[in-house]
């Protein structure tokens, strides 16, 4: 008998055992699956925050560089403006400058291509004070650094080819 209530107290004993340990267990992944979430949302909190740090911090320097960007670029643009208008108004003006060293009434300005076709000595054959040929030229006016377009140097280089010619339209 006494050996029987041995195997049962010992049973007893190691139920307990088995019971403590499997609810200790499942204690701890309880504590763990709560820590975890906390801690993730925690986490997630910080983050936020730090994002919304951030974000205020970026979005103030953004600005900052869209002022600063936006104010060289129409300062660049208005360089820009004041040079082609310099220019427009170099061109409209150029012949009656020493520089340009052909009769101003002998210039015809047309602006595109070229800005002038020169018809060297027509105002004095005009006025038959001259009886010769008239030279064609044909000019364009920079100012500051310009150079000539793709096209105005396509027109270069036919004239310099000799490819010009006269020629009477009848209608």
């Amino acid at each position: 008998m006494i050996e029987l209530l041995i195997v049962v107290v010992f049973g007893i004993a190691v139920g307990f055992l088995f019971a403590w340990l499997y609810y200790k267990s499942r204690a701890e992944l309880i504590a763990r699956t709560l820590g975890d979430e906390i801690g993730r949302r925690v986490f997630e909190d910080r983050r936020a925050e730090l994002e919304g740090l951030y974000d205020q911090k970026y979005r103030a320097e953004l600005e900052k560089w869209k002022v600063e960007t936006e104010k060289a670029l129409r300062q660049d643009a208005l360089a820009k403006s004041r040079a082609v208008l310099k220019g427009k108004i170099a061109e409209q003006l150029a012949p009656i400058f020493d520089v340009f060293g052909y009769e101003p009434s002998d210039a015809r300005f047309i602006g595109d291509p070229v800005d002038y076709i020169i018809f060297d000595g027509y105002t004095k054959v005009r006025e038959r004070k001259e009886d010769r040929p008239i030279s064609v030229v044909v000019a364009d006016i920079k100012t500051g650094d310009a150079g000539l377009t793709y096209e105005q140097r396509r027109v270069k280089a036919g004239v310099e080819r000799g490819m010009v010619r006269f020629e009477t339209i009848i209608m």
